[in-house]
This record gives C-alpha cells, structure tokens and sequence, in this order.
C-alpha cells in the first residue's frame, strides 16, 4: 500500500501542531506519531489511531471507537492497543488534541 504524505502531513503538521516535539517514523503499514519522543498515534492504511491502555483504552471504546487488529498469515487475529480516531474528530483538533494529551499523561 502506498503512503498518503499528504495525509501523513495533515495529521502531524496541522492536527498536532500544538503538542511538543511532534516527529513520525516510517513503519511498514504507515507511520508512528510520537510526542517528546513518546508514541502516542499511528498512521495506517489513511486512518489516525491513538494509543491507549487500561482505563484510556476503556473510555475510548465506550466512545465508540474501535481496536486496530490485523489477521496474520496463520489465521489469528492480533490486536494492539490503537484505537481508530473517528473521522468526525478530525475536524475538531481542540476535542482531539485533549484526548491525545491526557493519552501523553
């Protein structure tokens, strides 16, 4: 899959400008986002996903978003622990960089 730069710049120029020391690295389905060299997102596949554990994890799944999880080549389903920023959230940077700042602690 080819990597959308533009998307990939959208989110950390635009989106996240405003927390410290945003960078992003390639990995193999996109990129990862960190903060203070902290990772907190993930770009995969034109989707913004946050990092969250615990009861982060929890509150974000009662807001309706869902896991990230891939199928590997032996059938078994992997998730981790990203979760899909609804694309509504993308046009409401202050409600979604308070998410991602408390995520950063």
């Amino acid at each position: 899959m080819k990597k959308d730069l533009s998307y990939h710049d959208f989110i950390v120029y635009d989106i996240f400008n405003d927390l410290p020391e945003v960078t992003s690295r390639h990995m193999m389905s996109g990129w990862c986002i960190y903060s203070n060299k902290i990772p907190f997102a993930a770009i995969i596949g034109n989707q913004l996903y946050l990092k969250a554990k615990g009861e982060h994890a929890e509150r974000l799944v009662g807001l309706g978003w869902t896991k990230f999880s891939y199928t590997k080549s032996d059938g078994k389903v992997v998730g981790m622990n990203y979760y899909q920023v609804p694309d509504e959230l993308l046009d409401n940077q202050e409600s979604l960089l308070t998410i991602a700042r408390d995520l950063l602690g």
